[in-house]
């Protein structure tokens, strides 16, 4: 998941993924903040419209790949 959103969203992105079950991979600082995250796939929709509420309608997660990875039962 790539979120490209203002310096001022970037906490508030970084903790609704970490609420969500996924981890930040990279982030860069630029002009804007681009984080790009691994989500659960069930809850990507979920994210998208945090982050579109938060921002406004100014952000919208964009989905660039699909990764397989083994997770942790509990």
């Amino acid at each position: 998941m790539l979120t490209v959103c203002a310096y001022s969203l970037y906490e508030r992105v970084k903790s609704s993924i970490a609420a969500r079950g996924g981890i930040v991979e990279t982030t860069d600082f630029a002009a804007d903040v681009c984080i790009e995250a691994l989500l659960p796939a069930q809850v990507t929709e979920e994210f998208r419209a945090e982050v579109r509420n938060m921002s406004a309608g100014a952000v919208e997660p964009e989905v660039v790949d699909t990764v397989f990875r083994a997770a942790r039962v509990r």
